[in-house]
């Protein structure tokens, strides 16, 4: 059997956005190690080599930040584990056209928002519900209430993000979820340093302007 036959990756559970508030975000799975990248390059090494197996190795180490971009991009983990699965297929069928020069993580980033940017224009003309339980660690985190009030926290704050146009979304996500540098946000969106900020300044004042509509900030 091939690394990419039957069921070879398994969802994971993602944190909620804690940087909506006032902490600055951190990666999930945190920074690469200078060993990280080394096997890595081992890894993509034995891939092209024909050793094809030896794919798993990326999507372990990959497949909670590409899970987590998709099901906070998507509102739902459904479509998030099957773009999930298309990305990593994707990147195994591209791989020799890899450029070590970037990071692996950068790369695969990169193919999974140009796969969830196929999804959204074949969904758009249906409407997706959004499964709040993707953002609800924000709320834990920050929202003391009552168990019912928790969870129309949530509601607010995954209605708020599901409102955001799509390039404000991505790149809330981009750089206050999955805490990505300004750098690595460009090398996978492709837009000038300058056009990042300002997108990312008003994507937090859209965030903040659709929660205090709703309730969703005191």
């Amino acid at each position: 059997m091939g690394p990419l036959e039957g069921r070879w990756w398994q969802p994971v559970k993602v944190a909620g956005p804690a940087a909506f508030a006032q902490s600055p975000p951190v990666r999930a799975e945190g920074r690469a190690t200078v060993n990280d990248r080394v096997e890595e390059s081992v890894a993509i090494e034995l891939v092209l080599a024909g050793e094809t197996a030896a794919f798993r190795r990326l999507v372990r180490a990959h497949q909670s930040g590409v899970y987590g971009l998709l099901s906070r991009l998507c509102g739902n983990s459904t479509d998030a584990e099957e773009l999930t699965q298309e990305a990593f297929l994707k990147a195994f069928r591209a791989l020799h056209r890899y450029d070590p020069t970037y990071r692996f993580s950068t790369w695969i980033y990169r193919i999974a928002l140009n796969t969830f940017h196929d999804h959204a224009k074949s969904a758009r003309r249906r409407e997706v519900p959004t499964d709040s339980s993707v953002l609800a660690g924000w709320a834990a985190t920050h929202c003391p209430e009552s168990d019912v009030a928790r969870a129309q926290r949530n509601a607010l704050l995954s209605s708020a993000i599901a409102a955001l146009p799509s390039k404000y979304r991505e790149i809330l996500v981009l750089k206050d979820v999955e805490g990505l540098s300004y750098e690595e946000i460009g090398q996978i969106i492709r837009l000038p340093l300058t056009t990042l900020k300002i997108r990312v300044v008003r994507a937090r004042a859209m965030l903040r302007s659709q929660l205090e509509k709703g309730g969703g900030l005191e």
